[in-house]
């Protein structure tokens, strides 16, 4: 009897050895439910010869694609919950009573990593930036953050996750945003409010499901009536929500995705009034452009996926809305048509409002009633071209740089004839120039249309504020650009 046990265990085992290989050579495909690409089946041969990569990149692609490899992963997922009450994915936090979090998450759910004094200055001068650009072509422009679910509901984050500060990413910006009068909706108070009537946002999912981005709608649609004259909204207060177990939330899909457990989702009974320019294949589209007649005023929605669920409410509000999920933000699509520029970003994600700087050509500022001071600044700076516009990323570093100080950047570019004064952003792009996070403060960004500009040859200087002066740099750089007769 005891050697049938072994035979019987060393069957199993080699059954579960060649599963996978059987299963291929099978034809057995995995369920897709992984957020990324799987790695390709590698070629022996290139166009340069034998592949010296192929063993590496084969055997990538066997870990990626043997058979029923998803299989595998949930009934390994399934145990180690079940003994160690633990995720095996980096991606998944399982939290109580079955709720699922968003690992990127947990640093704003315990206070730290939070965003320093000079990242909050710069967001907010970015965000400026992008309001006067708005209000240059006669547009309001309304800022909010999509609360993390552990920002909400977060007496259901695991017991170990230990809350270590006072303040997070949110609270400091939002308290800066405040202190500046900045036209800001902040969401988290808003879903904090209704979420104990109902839940907000799917226990399996990172986001809110449409109760909550109902709410979200409503709160943001009233910053926009309170800055823009005659626009009025529906606020859907007569609708019956339906729940109906009918939602594949992503975490799930990360965590079992062969046994996925639908979670609840709310049938708001909403009829769509819009139409599109084409057909909207998936929310998650780069660019989306609706139209309803019933609609008021137009609008352009910088926004990530949290903003899926609220397209088909603001479609209907709105005469003409496009929604653009494209990095960089790209503020071509703000015209003097548009009434009101939204942009809406997830909190875990507000520090890649640095990452880039949007797409948007430098206004000119007037600076002739400061005085300037001369200074030997090191500048270096590196320019692309895109038709007529040139971008110029740099860095400017005054003789008494203080990585702590919180400087205003401004761009001058002198011909023989001309010399224009621009504003620009304070991001660091990654350009090659510098990983120093430390000359963060001295970094600038901008896109010039050459086409508004005198012809000649342009060296570039810098002005410099830091809140009490005003520093110009003593020396020119190269021709940096040129335009020509």
């Amino acid at each position: 009897m005891k050697k049938a046990t072994y035979y019987l265990f060393i069957a199993i085992f080699f059954v579960i050895c060649l599963a996978p290989l059987v299963g291929r050579i099978a034809g057995y495909v995995n369920v897709d439910a992984e957020k990324r690409e799987l790695a390709s089946c590698p070629s022996f041969f290139t166009e340069k010869g034998i592949n010296k990569d192929f063993t590496d990149e084969f055997d990538a692609y066997f870990t990626d694609n043997f058979a029923f490899r998803t299989d595998f992963i949930t009934a390994y997922a399934k145990l180690y919950d079940a003994v160690f009450a633990q995720s095996i994915s980096d991606q998944v936090v399982i939290g109580k009573e079955g709720w699922l979090f968003f690992t990127p998450e947990v640093n704003d759910y315990t206070n730290t990593a939070v965003l320093s004094d000079g990242e909050v200055y710069r967001i907010c001068r970015t965000l400026a930036i992008m309001r006067e650009y708005a209000a240059r072509n006669g547009a309001e422009f309304i800022f909010t953050i999509a609360p993390n679910k552990s920002s909400i509901y977060g007496e259901y984050m695991p017991d170990s996750y230990i809350q270590v500060g006072e303040e997070n990413s949110y609270d400091v910006l939002s308290a800066e945003l405040a202190t500046r009068d900045f036209p800001f909706v902040d969401l988290r108070a808003v879903l904090r409010n209704g979420s104990e009537e109902a839940d907000l946002y799917h226990k399996k999912d990172t986001h809110w499901n449409n109760l909550g981005a109902l709410l979200g709608y409503v709160a943001i649609l009233d910053a926009v009536s309170e800055a823009v004259p005659d626009f009025t909204f529906d606020t859907y207060e007569e609708i019956t929500p339906v729940a109906a177990n009918t939602w594949s939330g992503d975490l799930e899909c990360m965590l079992f995705p062969t046994q996925v457990l639908l979670d609840t989702q709310y049938d708001l009974g909403m009829q769509e009034n819009y139409r599109s320019r084409r057909p909207i294949k998936s929310p998650e589209e780069i660019k989306i452009t609706t139209y309803c007649d019933s609609g008021e005023k137009n609008a352009v929605m910088y926004r990530d996926s949290f903003a899926n669920a609220l397209i088909p409410m603001m479609s209907n509000a709105f005469s003409t809305i496009t929604y653009s999920r494209a990095i960089p933000y790209d503020f071509s699509l703000v015209t003097e048509e548009t009434d009101v520029v939204i942009f809406e970003i997830v909190e875990r994600n507000l520090r890649n409002i640095l990452l880039q700087a949007p797409k948007m050509p430098a206004y000119e500022v007037d600076l002739s009633g400061q005085s300037l001071t001369c200074d030997e600044m090191d500048i270096v700076a590196v320019k692309s071209v895109d038709g007529t516009y040139v971008d110029l990323a740099g860095i400017a570093q005054p003789s008494d740089y203080d990585s702590n100080t919180n400087y205003d950047i401004y761009i001058r570019l002198v011909s023989d004839d001309a010399t224009y004064t621009f504003v620009s952003f304070p991001i660091l792009e990654d350009v090659g120039l510098c990983d120093d996070p430390n000359l963060a403060n001295a970094a600038f960004s901008l896109r010039i249309d050459t086409a508004t500009l005198m012809p000649g040859d342009y060296h570039l200087c810098v002005v410099m504020g830091d809140g009490t002066s005003y520093y110009l740099s003593q020396t020119q750089t190269d021709v940096l650009v040129q335009v020509a007769d």
